[in-house]
């Protein structure tokens, strides 16, 4: 029974391999080609597929991750801003100095705040926010102690004011390495 079986499946495969022999060199060539190029159109096929799908994907990217991320790098070159323009404070020897350059820190700290409340409106997550915002604040609370020590400088003697001095710019540069930042002459 098994002998008849395996000589039912030879024949039915030599069967086939007569067909294929059957065929002229044309024919065979013919058919090589039509397997070849229907392989490639499904290689084409999938490759736009694919290429579509990578188009989406960095389609949500631009408009959902990219104005997050430019209004954070723009938030940090604000905050490198105020970093620069709060030492003026320090070198102050009269209260219309003291007075004119606490009007440049003042607007560069509006420009801040105004960017924090921007990037508060945008996709950015809430964590990356609030830690933002503990940042700038902690900024304003130095900024509030330089000018308080700014002011007071003005009675101090000359030793008192180069310690003064000293303290504020430690503070700045604590607050400058909160941002990753490097202040510039502090």
């Amino acid at each position: 029974m098994a002998l008849k079986a395996l000589a039912s499946l030879i024949t039915t495969k030599l069967r086939g391999v007569s067909t294929l022999s059957s065929l002229s060199v044309r024919g065979r060539l013919l058919l090589a080609f039509f397997g070849i190029s229907g392989f490639a159109v499904l290689a084409a096929a999938a490759a736009m597929y694919s290429f579509l799908q990578v188009g989406k994907v960095l389609e949500t990217i631009a408009q959902r991750k990219a104005p997050p991320a430019l209004a954070s790098l723009e938030l940090s070159s604000q905050a490198e801003r105020v970093v620069a323009a709060a030492p003026a404070l320090l070198s102050v020897t009269t209260t219309a100095q003291h007075d004119e350059n606490s009007k440049k820190v003042a607007a560069e700290f509006g420009r801040l705040s105004e960017l924090l409340s921007k990037l508060q409106n945008s996709d950015l997550d809430a964590c990356a926010y609030r830690e933002l915002h503990s940042s700038v604040a902690m900024m304003q609370a130095t900024d509030h102690g330089l000018h308080n020590d700014a002011t007071k400088s003005f009675d101090w003697s000359d030793d008192r004011r180069i310690l003064g001095q000293r303290q504020v710019r430690t503070s700045f540069i604590v607050v400058a390495g909160i941002f990753g930042h490097s202040p510039t002459k502090v």
